[in-house]
């Protein structure tokens, strides 16, 4: 069965199947943070809150969808997360003197580069309309 909420995060690991992973701000940005730690990166406060946000909206949104929908909506937002930190980590070698002054940090600029390249993606970008699209 689905956790659908609560407060720790039952399993953030990338291979976590995505019923597994709890429908929170907490479940998904620890999700995207766990990602990036695999990947040897952790997030500077900044980058965290703006991460976080994102993960609110993502689980408000989820919440909000029909029950039959979620599953793939929480694979989708978790896709989106990895595609985010991997697109940080990109943006950390091309932002000039960014990884020499924040070596293994992803912060604000990073996302705000990441954020360029993957606009329009779903959550991070934009709110899902109400007929799922």
């Amino acid at each position: 069965m689905a956790a659908w909420a609560g407060g720790d995060l039952l399993a953030a690991e990338s291979s976590t199947p995505p019923e597994r992973v709890v429908v929170s701000a907490d479940g998904f940005s620890g999700y995207a943070a766990d990602y990036a730690r695999s990947k040897g990166f952790g997030f500077t406060d900044d980058a965290a809150k703006l991460l976080h946000q994102v993960a609110e909206e993502s689980a408000n949104q989820i919440f909000a969808s029909p029950e039959l929908s979620r599953d793939g909506l929480i694979a989708d937002a978790k896709s989106t997360f990895k595609k985010l930190v991997d697109a940080m980590i990109e943006s950390s070698k091309e932002i000039p003197g960014y990884a020499a002054k924040h070596p293994g940090k992803l912060g604000g600029q990073t996302y705000e580069g990441a954020k360029k390249k993957l606009c329009p993606i779903w959550p991070v970008c934009t709110k899902r309309k109400e007929s799922g699209q």
